[in-house]
């Protein structure tokens, strides 16, 4: 989600009472915060371990990885250091579709060093989508992957798009994918900023949506 659209949906939210005060007049503000590594990924790409610890110097106390980045470069169990020295907590994080079908244990025991709850799928190959047949194939191997991960203790979840709307055959693919999904969960909600085009307008931005983020009350 945009900041932008992120800032609409609460004032529609704020405008329905959704976000009413608490009747005694205490306002509350968000406990935790978290940002997708990906809006971070230049300065990330540079330096992940400075650069975890200026999110962290920000406020963030979440973040969420990308597997699908290889880590920028660092194993599970650098990353995991990294984020128990800067005192973060790593609840999600990306990954290829492709990580169900091979070494999806293992794949499951790295999440759990990383402190994973969530493990997010946020497309799949365009050749593989083509038809209403294919998202009915994707939604198969999700619940056979997904009752592994359930065993595991941890979810396997899918991040949509908009042109996952886009009709086929009439239907919208989506709604065939999650219609078929019935355990799917969906991940923890956390905003996308604005892409920058370096690591310095990457944490600016990410220091902007936090203090923004922060100062919400409801």
């Amino acid at each position: 989600m945009k900041r932008r659209d992120f800032i609409q949906t609460v004032s529609a939210a704020a405008a329905g009472g959704i976000l009413a005060r608490s009747p005694f007049g205490t306002a509350k503000k968000l406990d935790r915060i978290g940002l997708e590594t990906y809006a971070v990924r230049h300065a990330m790409a540079e330096n992940p371990e400075r650069t975890l610890a200026a999110v962290r110097a920000i406020g963030y106390t979440d973040v969420e990885l990308l597997w699908s980045f290889n880590l920028f470069g660092r194993t599970p169990a650098q990353v995991a250091a990294t984020l128990k020295n800067e005192g973060l907590r790593a609840p999600s994080c990306h990954m290829s579709a492709d990580t169900i079908f091979v070494g999806w244990e293992r794949s499951l025991d790295t999440a759990k060093l990383l402190g994973h709850q969530y493990l997010v799928v946020p497309d799949f190959e365009d050749w593989t989508k083509q038809t209403l047949d294919d998202w009915r194939e994707w939604a198969d191997r999700f619940n056979a992957a997904g009752a592994v991960a359930r065993k595991a203790g941890l979810w396997l979840a899918f991040h949509n798009e908009a042109y996952h709307q886009k009709p086929i055959d009439g239907q919208i693919p989506f709604d065939v994918f999650i219609a078929a999904v019935p355990q799917l969960d969906q991940k923890p909600a956390y905003v996308e900023q604005e892409s920058a085009k370096d690591s310095g307008g990457d944490l600016a931005d990410a220091r902007a949506n936090f203090e923004y983020l922060h100062a919400l009350e409801f």
